[in-house]
């Protein structure tokens, strides 16, 4: 299934985490280092780390490489490891930190005294006050650009009512975009009739798992396959979806047994990988709020963007270029009731369901779309899930940039409006 295993070199250097010490699951820490200094890699040759196409995503929008995309320092990772029986699950080269599983308080013990680990955790704040364009080119008329309801069958509904037919009708399809997926699994994408133009033009560039790390997606969680279908799926006479052109890369993160912090490392780890392999789009149907332990559980302070790392992380992945797109979530009517961890930050295009009762309320206005009885690719039966009006949303930001360049990812991410900007 991937085409270009070139980048795979890639993802030897690619990262996660923040908060030395802290126990983020069972036996599982996150390890924060001091500094770089000692790092082999240079910013002035950022070709050793990031992908061409990460590269040009930056050039293209004038964004510098910086300390930040430098891999973690690998001597400082040599040096944890052989402290006692750690073992090693993911990097952030973002935080300068490592997620390692233990349960050797030796070990523990050991690693805290390494004088290049910290206790400190990271806090940032991602701001810009660029002004938006006055001036957008407009669209064809409604005579010329076509989309029927019968070219879409069951799902139809719900790419009208975001005027994705209208991009389609102008050849907009997402071709030429990546788009980074990261979800609980992709079960049966690998052989489902929904994803057979995906496969046959093999737009599936990267699968993998950042949680068990056994290089297999496809018999995880049905979940991220549901994701997929709305973005990309096409079932003649009932589905079409809305970015059916793009090129993917598919990363599990989510561990849907259970619920610890660490899935939020794994999270971090994946859109670290999604940004050097050189996605234009991040798409993620994940938020944390409550945990199987209580004591991790955050708290309606954390909504500030500064404070998880998942927000932060979703905040730079807008500063390096990129497109972060989430769903709002689905604790409407629990009491929680506000929007997943990472929805609140600034820069993250969060969107919530019409109608729905279930959908999280959102601490500033983003967007709204079909959330339940949205057509899925199953080819089993039709799924409603609530959380799917954000995938509807990321595939046409995706469309709209390819079609908008002189828009910036983070202007994208800024536009909170009922209205594609270029309709």
């Amino acid at each position: 299934m991937v085409r270009n295993r070139t980048i795979l070199t890639l993802i030897l250097l690619g990262g996660l985490l923040t908060g030395a010490m802290a126990q983020t699951a069972p036996d599982t820490y996150w390890v924060q280092f001091t500094d770089k200094e000692n790092t082999p890699y240079s910013i002035t040759q950022p070709e050793q780390f990031l992908s061409a196409r990460s590269i040009a995503r930056r050039q293209a929008q004038g964004i510098a490489v910086e300390e930040s995309d430098l891999p973690v320092d690998p001597a400082s990772i040599a040096a944890v490891l052989p402290t006692g029986d750690v073992q090693l699950i993911n990097r952030s080269k973002w935080f300068n930190a490592i997620t390692i599983r233990t349960a050797e308080q030796s070990a523990l013990d050991a690693i805290e005294q390494l004088s290049f680990v910290s206790h400190v955790r990271s806090r940032m704040r991602m701001v810009s006050n660029d002004p938006l364009p006055e001036d957008v080119p407009a669209p064809p008329m409604m005579e010329q650009r076509g989309g029927e309801p019968s070219d879409y069958g069951a799902s139809w509904n719900q790419i009208y009512m975001l005027n994705g037919h209208l991009l389609h009708a102008m050849e907009a399809k997402g071709q030429g975009m990546l788009i980074g997926v990261l979800d609980s699994g992709f079960d049966q994408a690998d052989s489902l009739p929904a994803f057979a133009d995906l496969r046959a033009r093999e737009g599936i560039l990267l699968e993998r798992d950042m949680v068990n790390h056994d290089g297999d997606v496809y018999e995880d969680h049905w979940h991220g396959r549901s994701v997929l279908s709305c973005m990309t799926g096409i079932l003649p006479g009932y589905l079409q979806g809305t970015a059916p052109l793009a090129d993917y890369v598919l990363l599990r993160t989510e561990e849907a047994a259970t619920e610890y912090v660490v899935e939020e490392d794994n999270w971090v780890a994946g859109i670290e990988l999604a940004d050097s392999i050189g996605c234009d789009v991040i798409n993620s149907s994940l938020g944390y709020t409550e945990f199987d332990d209580s004591v991790q559980d955050h708290t309606y302070a954390d909504m500030d963007g500064q404070t998880a790392r998942i927000s932060i992380a979703a905040g730079l992945a807008s500063q390096k270029g990129m497109i972060p797109v989430c769903s709002a979530g689905n604790n409407g009517n629990a009491p929680w009731h506000l929007c997943v961890r990472w929805a609140g930050e600034r820069s993250v295009c969060a969107w919530k369901g019409i109608a729905s009762h279930r959908s999280a309320v959102l601490p500033s206005p983003h967007l709204s779309s079909q959330g339940w009885s949205l057509a899925c690719g199953n080819c089993i039966r039709s799924r409603a899930r609530k959380r799917s009006c954000r995938r509807y949303a990321k595939a046409l930001r995706s469309i709209s940039h390819r079609m908008i360049p002189w828009a910036t990812a983070y202007r994208i991410s800024s536009w909170r409006t009922t209205r594609c900007p270029c309709s």
